[in-house]
């Protein structure tokens, strides 16, 4: 397996603990947006982007650039049995059918998840923060990272407006790649990434 370092973005890999993937998120991104305008001709706007193809991409993406495991509509049942959790009915039938867009693994276990929104036009801030949430009930965001990745175009609104809108709703710090511009003109989208929630470092016993 390939190991990569960053002292940068803080990402080690191979047989070490893989931390803030942001940078990477965003660069995946951007890539899945491209990709898209490129096979459909460009027919459409960015905004068309269908939410799978965006995790389909990101996913492959994430692949390459991190050399780690990468699974796509990963149920969280299955990721929480993963992880060692013996669910009770009602934490059971919370997670029930609920999937995350994209999971990491590390040595066999989950390290990240990613839940991944468009943020256009018909796009709510609220819709983003139940996506992020769906693990609460077992205190997910403590035992592995949990991120939210959003495609966000202007509207109405500029693009320094939906990124502030976006960082009020969230109330989390989040990282944009740059500004595109659209394939139709007059009007820019970008990515953002939110890290929601950072698993606790392991317990050192003596």
């Amino acid at each position: 397996m390939l190991d990569r370092t960053s002292g940068q973005h803080g990402v080690f890999l191979g047989n070490r603990i893989m931390k803030d993937i942001s940078h990477y998120i965003l660069e995946a991104g951007d890539r899945a947006v491209e990709e898209y305008m490129h096979i459909s001709g460009c027919r459409e706007n960015e905004d068309a982007v269908p939410e799978v193809f965006l995790t389909c991409v990101m996913a492959l993406q994430l692949h390459k650039l991190l050399a780690v495991i990468v699974q796509i509509e990963r149920d969280y049942k299955k990721l929480a049995e993963d992880l060692g959790y013996s669910l009770v009915p009602k934490n059971a039938e919370k997670l029930d059918r609920l999937r995350a867009d994209i999971a990491i693994y590390e040595n066999g276990r989950p390290s990240a998840i990613i839940e991944i929104k468009k943020f256009a036009e018909s796009g709510r801030s609220s819709d983003l923060r139940n996506d992020l949430a769906k693990g609460d009930c077992i205190n997910l965001k403590q035992q592995i990272d949990v991120y939210g990745a959003f495609l966000i175009c202007e509207t109405s609104q500029t693009m320094a407006q939906r990124r502030s809108l976006l960082r009020r709703k969230l109330r989390k710090p989040i990282s944009f790649s740059k500004r595109h511009n659209s394939s139709a003109g007059g009007w820019t989208w970008c990515f953002g990434c939110a890290r929601w929630g950072v698993r606790k470092p392991p317990m050192l016993h003596p």
